[in-house]
């Protein structure tokens, strides 16, 4: 029963980083375009609402799939109000032609090392999990209640990242100005 509920929730996490990954250019261009206080505010209601919603199915009853859920809708949600705000606002449509080889290779070379960096984030954040599942007997629940407190630390990291993000583009232009306030 638990690998079908784990399975089911891998499936919507992949949907999830599909949407991720499908919006990216979006909110890349939001920061192209130096509209970091539209950007950032898109994601500190992202994060708002996941742990609003999070917090509101588990109280309804709500299990890991609904939690797992919820992300994807709040990510798929924020991905649409960026799509809307750039083609609306910014009137910005993409154009598609063939890149050249040498662009390609120097992406190549240099994902390759965020790549990287991103899998040793990723070892390092799971080592936790890894060992309550590898050294605690019956580790079903109590890896639960340890993904869950550690969800919600990062939704708070996240909230207060968000929050910097935020203000120091204006922080940035006050030094660049010469500001005295």
């Amino acid at each position: 029963e638990q690998h079908i509920v784990a399975q089911k929730m891998l499936n919507i996490t992949v949907l999830t980083a599909a949407a991720t990954l499908f919006f990216a250019p979006l909110k890349k261009t939001l920061i192209a375009y130096e509209m970091f206080a539209t950007s950032k505010s898109i994601d500190i209601f992202k994060v708002m609402f996941k742990i609003i919603l999070g917090f509101v199915v588990l109280l309804s009853g709500g299990k890991g799939v609904a939690v797992v859920a919820v992300n994807l809708i709040v990510t798929v949600a924020a991905g649409l109000v960026e799509t809307v705000y750039v083609f609306g606002k910014i009137k910005l449509f993409p154009k598609y032609t063939k890149p050249e080889k040498g662009f390609i290779s120097s992406i190549v070379g240099f994902s390759s090392f965020i790549m990287i960096q991103m899998i040793a984030t990723q070892i390092n954040a799971m080592v936790g999990q890894v060992l309550i599942g590898m050294f605690v007997s019956s580790s079903a629940v109590i890896l639960a209640l340890y993904t869950a407190g550690t969800q919600i630390t990062t939704y708070y990291q996240s909230f207060g990242s968000t929050i910097n993000g935020v203000l120091m583009p204006g922080v940035t232009r006050m030094i660049e100005q010469k500001a005295t306030t």
